[in-house]
């Protein structure tokens, strides 16, 4: 299911020599100098005899590709985005690649930098740098230096408003990653709405659902799926590894995220990273292969403190006063007046807890156990990229710097692991993290941050899989593994958190079945949705019960029969997928609470009321008849109006997402293959514009097989060919070669440059 190799890269301004199909050798440039390779896909592959030249080689590459974004992404974290655009939404901005997706585009660019510089996410980064090992410094710094490089030989591609850069700057974003689930900590706490905005500084937001007219509805990082299959469970006796990331696939910044093939010193690995961050967030070595599935945890604390009378800034702990911390700020405002002021901060569990809201006397702060630790995640994810066996990897976990999410990882002796390996405060008896704790006491203070071994993981299960799509972890399998009652509170399970992409996993991965590679392809592209088999049945009873005779309209009948024969999958070529997807939308843009209640009802096998069996009844007829009343509409399948691409193209699309219309699960309607649609544009079409954005697969055998599909393409460079061409693969769930074997690139070699680096 991979594409054949048809498509040639152009590289706009750089003298390049193209070596078309023909074999060339694929060799590690001598120190001082890189060797850039590009795929017929576009991606970079960057070799290098020193690791430091390999990340300048991925720095220039990353500027081709996304330097726009990459810019606007430090300029936010510098918290000067007011200062070169002014107080205005960013999409409305001259000159700026904004996108327009609801939602999406920067709104406040001023509260966007106060959040920015009150996590001080750069000033952190700028103070840890010094004392990171040597060579994640030699790595930064040319990483940096491989940016400038590119910007000095393409000035025309370089904005006016372009921050000066740094190599703290991709230690900024891993801050902002690692903070991302604590930023929201006392939201529930306090009336005012006051939360750190991911999506406004460069986190980026993934997508959890979608409203009934398509709007797309976000939360910071919140979709994903991830599995994997032991060797025993693979016909090749290989271990497969499968991550995909979920939400806007492209915002302010472009792209979410983007691919490097890297190998340069001891570093041999395929790196799936936002750009500008370069840490190795997801992606696979040649011995183990990692992603993330959002889900419940507690790395933070709301603290409730109440000051001393007439002393704003002092508070009792334990009888004594304390002085916050107080760092002023000047936000300087294109075409307007600085915005000044001072953040506060208290002391607590050893760290500076950001002020997040006043009320009278009562202050709000968040205690992270990421706070003030920028750059250390950046020092783990190498370790784990350089690991080659168990020992060397537990090895680089007991570090616990690194995102606090649910990870599965696979390694190249076939085993899988799951664990949630992030900073874990041990708390005292009496708190978990879900409620504001006392301020004014050491009562509540941390005991200290839980080990690698206390942490919540499982090794080779006997179930034979590990697949966790946003889900608490006792919710992991078909019969519980985990069990909240063996664990703290603050472990923070919720036990019946899951839906239709877990519960489709599950059944897809469940058993004894033993998987070929081409097998494991298809299950990262699956597009079936639980439950949605069950409404052909109950619909063609409902309505023949409720008529007192058959339509005479055979165009009705045709309908009625395509729509009740549908089988769940919503793929391109089937009629009836779009005939029940717009019915949904439709029975969604009614009444909410009539609509949640039909649909978990007939998601979950009960009866329907005589009231709702009239509204189901009702639903079928306008839903014939908009498609009646459509020229095509009796011809027309699911890719005549869902559709996926950028910069005027439009492919089949696949996959289909609405999420929860309530609390209850029951109503839950995605595929395993996340897709969420805009509105109907002037023309009907609904574009896919969110859900997967990023899928890839890694077999760890002898030969590393490697396997990707970036849905939109690997550059957002409008003139590129990789603005979009990937998009082609998804209606029909392909994934590309990766081309991770030096041989495989051999063959597949479109662009090679030898750059020096100094």
């Amino acid at each position: 299911m991979t594409e054949p190799r048809n498509v040639l890269w152009s590289i706009l301004g750089v003298l390049v020599v193209s070596t078309g199909c023909s074999r060339s050798p694929v060799t590690q440039a001598p120190p001082g100098q890189v060797a850039l390779y590009r795929d017929v896909w576009g991606a970079p592959h960057v070799y290098a005899e020193r690791e430091e030249d390999g990340y300048w080689g991925v720095g220039y590459t990353t500027a081709e590709d996304h330097l726009e974004g990459v810019l606007l992404r430090y300029l936010a974290l510098k918290g000067e985005l007011a200062k070169a655009f002014g107080s205005g939404p960013l999409s409305e901005q001259t000159g700026l690649r904004a996108t327009t997706l609801p939602g999406r585009a920067i709104q406040d660019p001023v509260a966007a930098d106060l959040e920015a510089r009150r996590w001080r996410h750069l000033a952190d980064a700028r103070q840890n740098l010094p004392s990171l090992p040597e060579q994640v410094r030699l790595n930064l710094a040319a990483y940096i230096d491989g940016i400038q490089r590119y910007m000095s030989e393409h000035p025309e591609r370089v904005p006016a408003w372009a921050p000066a850069l740094e190599p703290a700057l991709p230690l900024a974003i891993s801050s902002l990653f690692m903070l991302a689930s604590s930023a929201g900590t006392c939201q529930p706490a306090i009336a005012t709405r006051v939360s750190h905005r991911p999506d406004s500084t460069g986190a980026g937001s993934a997508l959890a659902s979608a409203e009934p007219d398509g709007r797309i509805a976000a939360s910071p990082l919140s979709g994903s799926n991830t599995w994997a299959l032991p060797g025993r469970r693979m016909r090749e006796g290989a271990a497969v590894f499968s991550s995909d990331s979920h939400g806007v696939i492209e915002d302010s910044y472009g792209t979410f995220l983007s691919p490097t093939r890297i190998r340069a010193g001891r570093l041999d690995a395929w790196l799936l990273d936002v750009p500008g961050a370069i840490m190795g967030l997801k992606g696979h070595s040649r011995h183990y292969g990692w992603g993330w599935a959002e889900g419940p945890r507690r790395p933070a604390d709301c603290v409730k403190l109440e000051t001393i009378a007439g002393q704003p800034r002092r508070y009792l702990y334990d009888g004594k006063p304390v002085e916050m911390t107080v760092e002023p700020y000047v936000i300087e405002v294109a075409g307007g007046e600085p915005v000044r002021g001072e953040f506060e901060y208290t002391s607590h569990n050893g760290v500076m807890s950001p002020v997040v809201h006043r009320s009278g006397s009562t202050v709000y702060a968040v205690s992270s156990t990421y706070s003030g630790r920028a750059g250390y995640a950046h020092v783990q994810f190498r370790e784990m990229l350089l690991a080659t066996n168990d020992a060397g990897m537990e090895k680089a976990l007991e570090a616990t710097e690194i995102y606090p999410a649910n990870l599965i990882y696979a390694g190249s002796d076939g085993t899988i692991n799951y664990i949630r390996p992030g900073r874990l405060p041990i708390r005292p008896a009496g708190s978990d993290g879900s409620t504001p704790v006392d301020g004014n006491t050491s009562a509540a203070a941390w005991l200290g941050i839980r080990k690698l071994a206390e942490l919540l993981r499982a090794k080779n299960p006997a179930q034979g899989y590990l697949t966790n799509s946003n889900v608490s972890p006792d919710m992991m399998f078909a019969e519980p593994f985990f069990k909240a009652a063996d664990y703290p509170a603050d472990f923070a399970f919720q036990p019946g958190l899951t839906g239709t992409r877990e519960l489709r996993s599950i059944d897809l991965l469940k058993g004894d079945r033993v998987f070929g590679f081409e097998d494991a392809i298809g299950v990262v592209g699956d597009a079936f949705v639980v439950n949605t088999d069950r409404w052909g049945p109950v619909i063609r009873e409902v309505v023949s019960g409720e008529r007192t005779s058959a339509p005479a309209d055979s165009g009705f009948r045709r309908y009625l029969d395509t729509l009740t024969a549908f089988d769940g999958h919503f793929v391109p070529e089937s009629r009836a997928a779009l005939y029940h997807a717009l019915m949904r939308i439709r029975l969604r843009a009614g009444d909410r609470a009539v609509a949640a209640a039909i649909e978990a009802a007939i998601n979950t096998g009960k009866p329907l009321t005589p009231a709702q069996r009239a509204v189901l009844v009702s639903l079928v007829d306008s839903s014939h008849a908009a498609i009646g009343n459509d020229p095509r509409g009796g011809t027309r399948t699911f890719v005549d109006l869902f559709r996926i691409g950028r910069g005027g193209v439009g492919e089949p699309s696949r996959g289909f997402t609405l999420g929860p219309v309530s609390a209850d699960r029951a109503t839950d309607l995605q595929s395993f293959w996340a897709a969420i649609y805009t509105p109907p544009d002037s023309t009907g079409i609904r574009w896919s514009l969110g859900g997967t954005r990023h899928a890839f697969l890694v077999q760890l055998g002898p030969t590393v097989r490697s396997v990707s599909m970036a849905v939109f393409g690997a550059s957002d460079e409008p003139r590129s060919p990789h603005y979009s061409d990937q998009s082609r693969l998804v209606g029909r769930g392909a994934l590309h070669s990766n081309f991770f074997e030096p041989s495989e690139l051999a063959d597949s070699l479109v662009v090679t440059r030898i750059l020096t680096t100094r």
